[in-house]
């Protein structure tokens, strides 16, 4: 829920991070997932409410290994680092009914409980679900189904020209 005079990153805090009551008319369900989005693995962390690791397991970048993992889970809250496959993994996860925010990697405080030690895949799908579970993140921005199909639109309209300009280009210099 909004609260007066909140900013929009702190209503979304609110909605997706523990500050409104999500218990109450289909809200989260247990259990707050981090996930570290790479080519071709995903480290997931999944942590109880009380902040307990329930799992953490690293899986093929594949929609079935995800859904055979994530799907049966009761909605939880996920975090997913922006990246170049956020994208699709977050859609995966919102059709299996979990609650998801892509969040801006550049923001420092969301890795404020990660170790100074060696950083890997497995510390930061942790420090994403504690990050999400502390509210510590900043959303990226996701672009619309709209927007996101005019931009292959226009990206194979401008194949096509730059393809048919190539070719007159061509013929004008073989007809001289």
């Amino acid at each position: 829920m909004k609260r007066p005079g909140a900013t929009g990153v702190e209503a979304h805090r609110a909605l997706h991070c523990g500050d409104a009551d999500v218990t109450a008319g289909g809200g989260v369900g247990d259990g707050i997932i981090g996930i570290d989005v790479h080519k071709r693995d995903i480290q997931v962390c999944i942590l109880a409410e009380g902040g307990e690791v329930v799992l953490e397991q690293r899986i093929r970048t594949q929609r079935e290994q995800l859904g055979e993992l994530l799907s049966k889970r009761p909605r939880a809250r996920v975090l997913v680092e922006a990246s170049t496959e956020s994208e699709w993994v977050a859609r995966c996860m919102e059709e299996m009914g979990h609650e998801v925010v892509v969040a801006d990697p550049n923001f420092a405080p969301m890795y404020a409980t990660r170790s100074r030690r060696v950083k890997t895949d497995k510390r930061d799908a942790r420090s994403l679900a504690e990050a999400c579970k502390l509210g510590a993140y900043r959303p990226a921005h996701r672009t619309s189904d709209a927007k996101r199909h005019m931009k292959a639109q226009l990206a194979v309209r401008e194949a096509l020209v730059r393809t048919r300009g190539g070719r007159f280009d061509s013929r004008r210099f073989h007809w001289k």
